[in-house]
């Protein structure tokens, strides 16, 4: 069982996008956010593990961390971009 969640300020309308089975328990999530600027210029931030939160939790701190990303960057963003990705663990064999 693996989910994926995308995120786009540009493309979904305000709202994450779900590809696959989403968890029934608190999961552990790596996630990607990528911020472009007026500028012109991408910031990256990946590899963030988020450890045992539900989906909908995992939205509220996604939101969090975009907005502490948005204040280090003086509020200014064309674009917003996150993606998070979970996997389940090992099914059982049954007997």
């Amino acid at each position: 069982m693996t989910c994926r969640i995308t995120y786009s300020t540009v493309h979904n309308h305000g709202q994450p996008q779900v590809f696959g089975t989403p968890p029934r328990k608190p999961a552990r999530w790596a996630a990607q956010i990528r911020v472009a600027s007026p500028a012109g210029t991408v910031m990256h931030h990946s590899s963030r593990v988020l450890t045992n939160v539900t989906l909908m939790e995992l939205v509220e701190v996604m939101g969090a961390i975009i907005d502490e990303i948005g204040a280090e960057i003086g509020g200014l963003a064309t674009c917003v971009t996150w993606h998070a990705t979970s996997s389940g663990g090992k099914k059982r064999t049954r007997k």
